[in-house]
């Protein structure tokens, strides 16, 4: 077995609802995304294409581009009228952002020898959090 990892960087806005600290008020990181792919080498040797694994990826994070990404819940959903806006099932914090992502690409990469094997979402330098496995519910509603 083996791994392959690619990542990406994304400017992304988000507040946590909730939270009793700074993380509170609108403001945003520029997230980077490692994803890592487990399987066995094929014939000629990958786990799988690094472009297809990108592709996938960059599908999703441009929708995530410069976006503002709120909770369902959050009152600031009508009052900015964002014109770049994302609407998670949950509050958009590192960890649900690394399980996002992670529940994309395991839907939309259908290899029979190659598996998500994590996501990591770096949100500073010294702070990022990984998903290993699929959250159900962890989902965009909806994006304006």
């Amino acid at each position: 077995m083996v791994t392959i990892t690619t990542k990406r960087e994304v400017p992304i806005g988000h507040r946590l609802l909730g939270h009793n600290g700074r993380c509170a008020y609108l403001h945003g990181h520029n997230y980077t995304f490692e994803v890592s792919v487990i399987g066995t080498p094929n014939e000629i040797g990958l786990v799988i294409d690094f472009k297809d694994v990108k592709k996938v990826l960059d599908d999703l994070l441009d929708i995530f581009d410069h976006a503002m990404i709120l909770n369902k819940e959050d009152p600031s959903i009508e009052v900015l009228r964002l014109e770049r806006l994302v609407v998670l099932s949950v509050n958009p914090s590192a960890e649900n952002l690394a399980s996002l992502v992670f529940n994309h690409l395991t839907e939309k990469l259908n290899s029979p020898s190659a598996k998500i094997a994590r996501v990591l979402c770096r949100e500073t330098e010294d702070g990022w959090a990984a998903a290993i496995k699929p959250d159900p519910s962890v989902f965009i509603l909806h994006t304006h």
